[in-house]
């Protein structure tokens, strides 16, 4: 079936108009980006915010998402963490990890090391890759935590084994340096 994007918006639209939860987040993001609709953050957010409460993790981070990029939205740290934790307590763990990003960035007002932590530490323990890399520079550069090489290892390589790509690199790092694991410079030149 060729990609007809105005035909996706017009099924959605009907299994939205209906309730379908997961249908009004794809007509959200349809709208977000302009795609067989003119683009319109306003139906956006509504489509967004409806697949939340009707139980769309992805609706609430998707908000959340908007705030934080100042995506047809003024930028609001404080509206997109309310949106990221809507999510995130219906246990989706990107809406964590978005979390961490937000309290581990410097220019925040309420920046929070502790918080990135625990959200990150979270979002890693669901499996998410961005977040084991996260935690896994933290570990090595000492970053609220006592710098542990070895721990570092490991999360890079939870990272790495779901393609988040910076993690090789670091792995390489790692071997190079014998930093956690044994030096092998043969072992540093794969992951380089």
């Amino acid at each position: 079936v060729p990609q007809d994007y105005r035909t996706a918006a017009d099924w959605y639209r009907q299994a939205a108009d209906q309730g379908d939860a997961h249908a009004q987040r794809e007509l959200g993001q349809l709208y977000r980006r302009g795609q067989g609709v003119h683009r319109d953050y306003f139906k956006a957010i509504k489509w967004f915010q409806s697949a939340g409460e009707g139980g769309d993790k992805d609706g609430f981070n998707d908000l959340g998402l908007l705030y934080l990029n100042a995506e047809g939205v003024e930028r609001d740290y404080e509206a997109a963490i309310s949106w990221f934790e809507k999510s995130a307590a219906m246990g989706y763990a990107l809406a964590l990890h978005n979390l961490g990003v937000i309290y581990a960035k410097k220019d925040f007002v309420r920046q929070s090391d502790e918080k990135a932590f625990q959200y990150y530490s979270q979002a890693a323990e669901k499996g998410h890759g961005s977040s084991q890399y996260n935690l896994g520079l933290w570990y090595h550069k000492g970053r609220f935590v006592k710098e542990d090489f070895k721990q570092a290892f490991q999360l890079y390589t939870s990272a790495a084994e779901k393609g988040v790509v910076a993690a090789f690199t670091n792995l390489g790092s790692l071997y190079q340096n014998g930093q956690g694991v044994p030096r092998d410079y043969e072992q540093a030149r794969k992951y380089f």
